[in-house]
């Protein structure tokens, strides 16, 4: 089962710690950090202290269509940024529309836009708590169901969040 955490803001207080500490409590799990960031460095080192390196691989940044392969071939997309302070608080990744894009639902922390999305669209799940065991708790009860079950949703999902159809509100308001 392949979970990927990707994009350029692979930073502190965006969960990655979590989610790599909730690694110790699953078992025949990979998961991929793609991407960059400030908080790589510390990951890496938590990652090599925890005994975890077979299971937690770090990508470089690359070219979108690169990465793109990598998250096609995922199971789960995760996003958990953390609501402390406005810019994360009312954010909506860029990754989530990647995740939709690519067909993979997505594991995500509470914040306003990204949750109306997967709420909305019913491409994945919430968690309430950024913590290990949350997050464990919540890739589990993921990983119970099969990528095939959140095709349809994300088939419409995917065809409704186009840069053609946004383009035509932003057309509007101006």
């Amino acid at each position: 089962f392949i979970v990927i955490a990707q994009g350029s803001g692979i930073n502190i207080d965006r969960g990655n710690e979590e989610l790599l500490l909730s690694m110790e409590y699953l078992k025949d799990v990979l998961l991929l950090f793609v991407g960059t960031g400030d908080a790589i460095p510390t990951l890496k080192k938590l990652a090599l202290d925890l005994n975890l390196e077979e299971r937690v691989l770090f990508i470089d940044r690359m070219p979108y269509e690169k990465m793109m392969n990598y998250t096609a071939n995922a199971d789960l997309g995760i996003s958990l940024d953390k609501a402390s302070n406005l810019n994360y608080l009312f954010s909506l990744p860029n990754k989530i529309f990647d995740y939709i894009h690519a067909g993979i639902p997505i594991l995500a922390s509470q914040l306003p836009e990204v949750s109306f999305i997967i709420n909305h669209y019913q491409v994945g799940n919430i968690i309430e708590a950024i913590e290990p065991k949350e997050i464990m708790k919540g890739i589990e009860n993921m990983r119970s169901k099969s990528k095939h079950d959140w095709q349809k949703a994300l088939s419409i999902a995917s065809s409704e969040l186009t840069w053609e159809r946004e383009s035509e509100v932003l057309s509007d308001f101006y």
